[in-house]
């Protein structure tokens, strides 16, 4: 059996879920102090927005990345925020994040699997008309956590190509002495738009896309600094 609502009660059902969600809110505010109490009010709250993340280990050791909305008391590093731990060099599945109303902020961290050392983390206002990558890297043996938006750029007959490398690197086309670009440790790069599948050098490493690519595709490297390239589809 269906129902109509009118207008007007959709509306008035739209209020009374903000409402009480304010209200929940306010309580969880107020209980701040009792951050176990806090949480446990916050668990019963009903998510009603979401994204999807991709995480990436370029480390050299098993990694566990931990993810939780920024309005917990309780660490990030507890076990019911974790969300996979994963090998070097591995990529997860695509994994749902979902979040209460007003609590957009998210703390994203990592550490090594197996000795709870080396944690790395960082506060992001997450944004549900978005989906995300969180890369574990390193620079000069020092864990580094990025996150960032997923951007697929494709255009027919080319490969699009974005980097993150782990250390300043010059971008050429292997045919060309000519720098593209000089990479920034970290940050991602805008796409670079290739015709053939093995044309871009980074760092004087070759992005092969030969085996994995599909032309008319956009991916992501990360290169380091060690010649490590793990290339995944965006």
């Amino acid at each position: 059996m269906s129902t109509i609502l009118s207008n007007q009660e959709k509306t008035h059902n739209l209020t009374t879920k903000h409402q009480k969600i304010a209200i929940a809110m306010a309580m969880v505010i107020s209980l701040s102090a009792c951050g176990d109490t806090a949480d446990k009010i916050i668990d019963k709250i009903d998510t009603n927005n979401s994204t999807k993340i991709s995480y990436i280990n370029a480390l050299d050791d098993n990694t566990s990345f931990y993810l939780q909305s920024a309005i917990y008391n309780a660490s990030v590093y507890e076990d019911q925020f974790k969300t996979i731990e994963l090998m070097s060099a591995e990529v997860s599945k695509v994994i749902q994040h979902d979040w209460i109303d007003g609590a957009n902020e998210s703390v994203f961290a990592i550490e090594n699997a197996i000795t709870n050392g080396s944690r790395v983390s960082q506060k992001i206002d997450i944004n549900k008309q978005a989906d995300y990558w969180a890369v574990a890297w390193s620079m000069v043996d020092e864990s580094k956590l990025a996150v960032f938006e997923k951007k697929a750029k494709n255009i027919a007959d080319k490969y699009s190509v974005r980097l993150l490398t782990t250390s300043e690197m010059t971008v050429k086309q292997s045919f060309s002495n000519d720098n593209l670009a000089i990479t920034e440790p970290g940050v991602v790069t805008a796409s670079f738009d290739v015709e053939g599948c093995a044309d871009l050098l980074v760092g004087g490493n070759e992005i092969d896309l030969c085996s994995i690519g599909i032309v008319g595709q956009s991916y992501l490297a990360i290169v380091s600094i060690d010649g490590q390239i793990v290339v995944v589809q965006e």
